[in-house]
Parts: structure tokens; C-alpha cells; sequence
């Protein structure tokens, strides 16, 4: 992956770090639907950073 490519995506302790989780939570999160499922390269499973930003604003209630 160049530069560009993994600053778009996040691994799984990427995403727990950021949220301040563990990364058991993040698979709960994923499990109950609470986080979209990762993209999967291979063995790997990442997060598009796109693509969660849009699912948490997706989820936020509307005023």
C-alpha cells in the first residue's frame, strides 16, 4: 500500500486507538452492528475512513 492508500484505511488496534477501545470492543461494536464490517485485502480487514465517518453520521439522530 502506498501513503495514501493506508492513511485512508484503519486496521483494527488503528480504529481501537482512535475510539479508545479495546480491540474486543471493536469486534462487539462490529458483531452488533454498532460498527460497519471491515473490508477485507486478503487475510487483512480494514476500515475505510470514509466510510465510517458516513456510518456515524448516518446513525446521529436529526435534530
Amino acid at each position: 500500500m502506498n501513503d495514501q492508500q493506508s492513511t485512508d484505511y484503519l486496521t483494527k488496534t488503528e480504529l481501537a486507538s482512535m475510539l479508545r477501545v479495546s480491540t474486543r470492543t471493536i469486534t462487539n461494536y462490529v458483531s452488533t452492528g454498532a460498527l460497519p464490517e471491515p473490508v477485507k485485502f486478503g487475510r487483512r480487514a480494514l476500515w475505510c475512513r470514509t466510510a465510517l465517518l458516513a456510518f456515524v453520521q448516518s446513525r446521529q439522530p436529526t435534530p
